[in-house]
């Protein structure tokens, strides 16, 4: 089952002062894993808004940007964009930035498969065409660190043309 969390917060920065809290959970399932999306709202401030004491980031959460923080998404590309669609028609407003905190699995290419680390029940080289067209449908801006579910090969060698400019990806270790 895909849990989708919200969380409205206003403040300064983003995670200061939680002010609300939503959820939503859809009936996608796969392959008995879960994975979650957090969306978190935050007050993005701009040279117009900084001396306004009560702008309308203030007062109107639809003036906020939505970030949705993934993790967990082993290579269900194709969810994730649905969740994330989901959460842009719910809230009225697009998702501004997308960041994945492990375990992506954007094993593009079926030869990819044979350098994902963990056990090989976990390589699936028959789902890569199901990446690639969730892929090339994706249309969030993405900042990730990798998790063990990855294409380090590719990730160690890195080629952002490979993963077609989508992806900034960040060697956390």
């Amino acid at each position: 089952m895909l849990n989708v969390w919200a969380q409205q917060r206003r403040g300064r920065r983003c995670g200061a002062g939680l002010k609300s809290q939503e959820q939503a959970t859809g009936s996608a399932a796969f392959s008995g894993q879960r994975s979650i999306l957090t969306v978190q709202i935050c007050r993005l401030r701009t040279r117009q808004n900084r001396s306004d004491k009560m702008g309308d980031h203030e007062t109107n959460p639809t003036a906020m940007s939505l970030i949705a923080v993934i993790g967990d998404v082993h290579h269900h590309i194709g969810l994730a964009a649905e969740g994330l669609s989901r959460i842009e028609n719910e809230f009225g407003r697009p998702v501004a930035q997308v960041f994945s905190i492990g375990d992506l699995g954007l094993f593009l290419d079926e030869p990819d498969w044979g350098f994902l680390t963990g056990p090989t029940k976990y390589r699936k080289p028959e789902d890569s065409p199901a990446i690639r067209a969730a892929w090339k449908s994706w249309r969030w801006p993405l900042s990730a660190i990798a998790g063990n579910h990855e294409p380090f090969h590719r990730l160690r060698n890195w080629d952002a043309s490979y993963f077609s400019f989508k992806l900034d990806y960040t060697n956390a270790g």
